[in-house]
């Protein structure tokens, strides 16, 4: 049996490939379906598929730092990440996935002490508050650079009064049309 991950833009398989958008009403049908049975979908839902060319980018600019990944669901982005071997990735999320694709540690970005120097990223966060606790904690550990992936039309509100500091440093990094705005704390 094939394992399915629904994404925000369509269905995408275990070989990923998409299928049509048209169907995209037919599986959202299905993953209310599923949550209605009591079926925890958290580990189904990928809100950032990254390029090849921003999993390049990154091993490219930060491969001698430490790199946490803050909210990573199943771990996904960050397997990925380590996958090319040079690079020290450490995934965080409050909540514990039962089919992690990295180890994920349970933890919370707002008190997790993040070690000074490291690179703290937040891919498509949540909207709200918590990307800019999770900024505010990375500050107070001296984080050497925050990294922040996602959407143009949500980064004024997911940054909040952190935005001016943020600039964007790579375009369509995610298969959604992402941008990675990076804010070197440090220098």
């Amino acid at each position: 049996m094939r394992k399915r991950l629904f994404t925000p833009s369509g269905l995408t398989t275990e070989l990923g490939k998409r299928v049509s958008l048209r169907f995209e009403s037919l599986i959202t049908r299905e993953i209310d379906i599923q949550i209605r049975r009591g079926v925890d979908i958290s580990d189904l839902v990928k809100f950032f598929e990254p390029q090849l060319h921003f999993i390049a980018w990154m091993h490219d600019r930060f491969h001698s730092k430490i790199v946490y990944d803050v909210g990573a669901g199943v771990g996904h982005v960050a397997h990925l990440l380590a996958g090319g071997g040079n690079m020290t990735v450490r995934a965080l999320d409050i909540v514990a996935r039962d089919k992690p694709e990295f180890p994920v540690m349970k933890a919370d970005g707002w008190t997790f002490p993040f070690e000074a120097g490291s690179v703290v990223m937040l891919c498509r966060p949540c909207h709200g508050v918590f990307p800019e606790g999770v900024i505010q904690n990375a500050i107070r550990c001296n984080s050497g650079t925050l990294l922040y992936v996602g959407l143009p039309k949500n980064a004024k509100d997911d940054l909040g009064k952190w935005r001016r500091h943020f600039r964007v440093a790579r375009r369509l990094v995610g298969l959604n049309g992402e941008s990675a705005y990076v804010w070197r704390i440090n220098g």
